[in-house]
């Protein structure tokens, strides 16, 4: 197939990349870069199309996407908390850019579109349960609501247009290629790369905060196993996590012991900060639908997950 990648150069798009490449696909990415990174790209560059482009740019995307067959689409605004302070800035990058994808995917006769949207639609939910994608959605940031809009684009062109769509809803994805070095990191790179400098976690919150964690890995597979079955899937929503919870402690003490460092005292030890605007305190996902009508399986446990990241952050952290 010949397949755009919005958002390429990301840390999930480029892993998606990679994987089309090996597998001898025509890829094209489109990235302004304003998160994305081409050393993300390194080894394919000869291989993929790259055009740093924004998704906001309709011309752009009708004249790229032309002779396409589907988009992976993947470019967003990504950071909840920069959400809550930059509201309107998210909502033209996430609602506007998807909004053009779908319009430049229908005028060039695609045979579909893959969305990654998010778990952060559904807000947070009782410990112990699953989130099934029937689940009422409660988001509590901008960004949230954003992914909530672009699902809701995706359904109406699949029912007006006809245009083939899939949602995937990701929950926290992490592995080899994650951004460790900006402000706003997610759990798994800005602990570890805290403790591989010797210096005090931060925990926002009291960090008994659950998150459902996945590997890149598994998540690669969704979007192939999606792209796949865009005739039996068009129009459908998926989980893609984990099916487990775990704590940011546990993750804390995990990475302690890859890294075999000693057991810590965690009130006294860790750097303790204000639970961050949009934070869920527990997300969980309900993988039943993504088993039986997608075939997805993820297959890296959280324990192993991790280890393959830390022996990537070695080698290039400096």
């Amino acid at each position: 197939m010949k397949i755009i990648i919005t958002g390429g150069a990301g840390f999930i798009g480029s892993a998606i990349a990679r994987e089309l490449v090996k597998r001898k696909h025509s890829v094209k990415i489109i990235d302004n870069l304003a998160t994305g990174r081409l050393e993300n790209l390194k080894g394919i560059e000869k291989r993929a199309v790259f055009i740093k482009g924004d998704v906001r740019d309709f011309s752009l995307l009708k004249r790229e996407c032309s002779g396409f067959d589907a988009i992976f689409h993947h470019a967003a605004f990504i950071s909840v908390p920069q959400s809550v302070a930059k509201p309107l800035l998210c909502a033209d990058h996430n609602i506007n850019g998807t909004r053009f994808v779908l319009e430049a995917a229908r005028y060039a006769q695609m045979q579909g579109v893959v969305f990654a949207s998010s778990c952060a639609v559904y807000g947070s939910q009782a410990r112990g349960t699953k989130t099934g994608e029937r689940r009422s959605l409660s988001p509590l940031s901008p960004y949230a609501l954003s992914k909530i809009a672009g699902e809701q684009y995706c359904q109406l062109y699949t029912k007006i247009y006809n245009l083939p769509t899939v949602v995937l809803r990701y929950f926290n994805v992490y592995g080899p290629g994650q951004n460790f070095r900006d402000g706003y990191q997610s759990a798994i790179p800005g602990l570890t790369r805290k403790l591989i400098k010797g210096e005090k976690p931060v925990i926002y919150g009291t960090g008994e905060q659950a998150r459902d964690f996945i590997y890149i890995e598994d998540v690669v597979s969704a979007n192939l196993q999606a792209i796949s079955s865009l005739k039996t899937t068009s129009g459908k929503t998926f989980n893609i996590g984990s099916g487990t919870a775990t704590t940011i402690n546990r993750i804390l003490a995990i990475i302690r012991k890859n890294l075999s460092l000693r057991e810590i005292d965690f009130q006294k030890e860790c750097i303790h900060k204000e639970k961050r605007d949009g934070d869920a305190d527990y997300i969980r996902a309900n993988l039943s639908e993504s088993k039986t009508l997608l075939g997805f399986k993820p297959t890296t446990s959280i324990t192993e997950g991790i280890g393959k990241y830390i022996d990537w952050m070695k080698r290039v952290a400096p």
